[in-house]
This record gives structure tokens, sequence and C-alpha cells, in this order.
């Protein structure tokens, strides 16, 4: 039987690594995560909950980008979020909402490390770095 230490040999990383690609408990570097999600599936490595590696290394998290400020109307907001949450569930989907007000290092670092498949932006201005 195959097992993590087999896949943290053939990607080259440490058997921590495979675990947290694994659970997504951590982001782990987008070229890291699709060298452990490729021997998994060369190795034929079933996860703790019996499932294989994913095929196309997708997350399965969404983020929604919406920056609280001291004008955040949440009434407006409140329904939004929870319009978008319920939709993202549906098409099985999990999302991490970020509220930093200057968050673009945040969302940078979450769209480079692989962490979501996308990202929604809410409070776009035209002064928003790009």
């Amino acid at each position: 039987m195959v097992g993590i230490k087999d896949v943290a040999a053939l990607a080259g990383v440490s058997i921590s690594t495979v675990s947290y690609v694994m659970t997504g408990k951590r982001p782990i570097g987008a070229k890291t995560r699709q060298r452990v999600l490729q021997a998994a599936r060369d190795l034929g490595y079933l996860a703790k909950n019996g499932s294989p590696a994913p095929l196309n290394g997708e997350t399965h998290f969404v983020a929604l980008s919406s920056p609280v400020h001291d004008s955040t109307s949440y009434t407006n907001y409140c329904a939004y979020f929870l319009n978008f949450l319920k939709a993202a569930r549906q098409l099985g989907y999990e999302t991490l909402l970020l509220t930093e007000e200057t968050g673009d290092e945040q969302l940078r670092s979450i769209i480079d490390t692989g962490m979501v498949d996308g990202v929604a932006l809410m409070d776009v201005t035209m002064n928003d770095p790009g």
C-alpha cells in the first residue's frame, strides 16, 4: 500500500508538505503543490479519507475579497455574502472571506500559493493597485 512517505519521496518534499497539500490546512506554493499532486496520482495514493488526489489540482475554495471600511454598508454586504456563500456551496466550493482594507498583498499571496480556484472582488475602485 502506498503511503504519505512514498508520495513525499517521489515529490522530493517533506511528509508535512504532502499533508498540507492534501488537507489544505496551510498554503503551499503552486509548483510544489502540483508536484505533490502529480506524485500522489502517479502512485495511486489515497488520502486518509479514502479519496484520491485531485486530478486537476483544484482546491475547491474560492475567495471573496471585500475590504471593510468605516463607510461599509453591512446591510447590503450581508445579503451579498450569504448569496455568494450559498452559490459557492451549491457548486462544491468553500469560501475564504478576505476583509483587509488594503489587502492587495494578501490577495496576491493567496493567488500565488494556489490556495483558491478563483477570486471574486467587491468594492473595487479606480485607484486600487493593479
